[in-house]
């Protein structure tokens, strides 16, 4: 994943446009226009304090000014923002050395960015934890706020590296995708997986793909 490059065009297209169309900052900013979004993957828009929080190359999270395309502040305790509520930001820390545990930060940007609190959860065996993507595989998240918790859905894909296969061997070469859903709860500041009967409705992961054996026989393997 290119961290920077496509991040920072986004954002300084939303710094052009913050004083015409999008939020014009002569004008007071409503509830409405206060509302943080995800303009994509690394990306939080905080229009309120016209801020986006992106990930950078160092691993970390930088604080752009919409107003102005450079930096408020820096952090390197988190390395991917995933959603902003109130002045808390629910963040991706990178998981070095423990590859198959998501590590969650919470920040407080209010308060020269002071970690609220931080935790990890074990995920499934076979899941490797990483912010970029691999030649094989990937490892993304998406969080949403519900309520007084945060949450994050994960998705893992390990995709077999390989030449030209035959139709037999596609079968058993099939990209392995394995995702789930954890509960960030903000009050009693702790994290927690939860069953698929347990994620909101709207808020579960895609079903994960079938193996191979319980495939229907005679439909063709995408490519």
């Amino acid at each position: 994943m290119i961290r920077v490059s496509y991040q920072r065009i986004a954002v300084l297209f939303l710094a052009l446009a913050a004083g015409t169309a999008l939020w014009p900052l002569s004008r007071p900013v409503t509830a409405q226009d206060a509302k943080a979004f995800e303009l994509r993957d690394g990306v939080i828009v905080d229009p309120g304090r016209n801020i986006a929080y992106v990930m950078n190359t160092k691993g970390g999270i930088d604080a752009v000014q919409l107003a102005k395309g450079t930096n408020a502040w820096s952090t390197d305790r988190a390395a991917k923002p995933l959603a902003l509520i109130g002045d808390l930001l629910v963040s991706q820390a990178e998981s070095i050395g423990l590859q198959q545990e998501l590590q969650i930060v919470v920040l407080n940007v209010k308060e020269r960015v002071q970690p609220v609190f931080s935790d990890s959860i074990k995920l499934p065996d076979g899941v490797q934890v990483s912010i970029d993507k691999t030649l094989n595989s990937s490892f993304t998240t998406r969080a949403k706020a519900l309520g007084g918790d945060v949450f994050v859905s994960w998705e893992y894909s390990f995709h077999p590296i390989k030449g030209i296969a035959s139709p037999d061997t596609l079968a058993t070469e099939f990209p392995q995708t394995i995702n789930g859903t954890i509960r960030v709860d903000l009050t009693s500041r702790t994290i927690s997986s939860l069953k698929l009967t347990e994620v909101p409705p709207g808020l579960a992961p895609r079903p994960p793909d079938l193996s191979p054996a319980e495939r229907l026989v005679g439909l063709p393997i995408p490519v």
